[in-house]
């Protein structure tokens, strides 16, 4: 019996040093009092901690970068989401990876900052944050992870990080208030649905970085007036701008060898210039050509 009950006393140790509870203080108020779940991880070889739960009370959470002297490393996915009181929340730069949906349905964030390096990115991690209006990433970030910002419904505009190479699908998608985004030179590919049915955004001026647009990445871009493809784009995905239909002038570079079906479908507006002298063989026949107000063949102009 005493060795059952050593052996039951050792198990509940190791559930205590495996787990730990952190109570927090929001900056500059006692008000803003929280509690962060955390649990023992190994990355990268080596021992830290990371955010697994948060008290539902929590408004103001600044995310410690030390837990008992060690880094937070992690946020686990789903560890803040439908978390319905919080407004804002700070990342350290001692984080390394975020978890799926780790802040998703957080309908009351407007807030948002991500300090550092973040090495692994799980997908929808703000999806459905409908009040956030203010994002901070770091300056390190090379990609936007999958539907990482769909359906954040009030968010105005996003500087999207210049070294961030690729847009992950539905990254901004249904993000229906967003009228501007600013990239850098490094970008070189936009996936599908990345910014479709953002009805809100007027203009876009993609980099001549850019190599491949997916299919649907701007579809239904309602409020698009202006568009520029740069030119470097090869491919052209389905529907990648359906139903942009107050676009007035869109020019095709010559570098783009393969364009999808319904490209340009009901872009009913706009001339399409086009820099090649007669539709390339890896265009589909219904490319768009049928739906926009006239193609220029062979166009040689600004």
């Amino acid at each position: 019996m005493k060795r059952l009950f050593s052996a039951v006393v050792a198990m509940l140790c190791a559930a205590v040093c495996a787990f730990g509870l952190l109570a927090c203080e929001g900056e500059g108020s006692n008000k803003n009092n929280y509690t962060l779940k955390l649990k023992a991880v190994s990355y990268d070889g080596k021992s830290g901690f990371s955010v697994t739960d948060v008290h539902e009370t929590a408004k103001e959470v600044i995310i410690p970068s030390k837990y008992k002297g060690l880094p937070v490393v992690g946020i686990e996915a789903s560890a803040f989401s439908h978390s319905s009181a919080l407004e804002s929340v700070t990342v350290p730069d001692s984080v390394k990876y975020i978890g799926n949906y780790a802040f998703a349905w957080c309908n009351n964030l407007k807030s948002a900052t991500i300090e550092g390096d973040v090495k692994e990115w799980g997908k929808s991690i703000f999806a459905s944050c409908k009040a956030l209006t203010d994002v901070t990433l770091p300056d390190e970030m090379d990609v936007i992870p999958e539907g990482m910002f769909n359906f954040c419904e009030a968010l105005t505009e996003i500087h999207i990080p210049y070294k961030v190479q690729s847009i992950g699908k539905d990254a901004f998608s249904y993000c229906y208030a967003l009228t501007d985004v600013t990239v850098g030179s490094f970008l070189k590919e936009i996936g599908e649905s990345a910014f479709a049915n953002c009805r809100g955004l007027s203009g876009f001026t993609i980099p001549d970085s850019v190599m491949t647009i997916g299919k649907q990445a701007f579809a239904r871009c309602e409020a698009m007036t202006r568009l520029d493809l740069g030119t470097s784009v090869q491919s052209i995905g389905e529907s990648a701008f359906f139903n942009c239909k107050n676009v007035s002038k869109i020019i095709i570079p010559l570098s783009v060898t393969t364009i999808g079906y319904d490209a340009f479908s009901l872009c009913s507006s706009a001339t399409v210039y086009c820099r090649a002298a007669t539709k390339p063989a890896g265009w589909d026949t219904y490319w768009g050509e049928i739906w926009v107000d006239e193609v220029v063949w062979n166009y040689q102009g600004n």
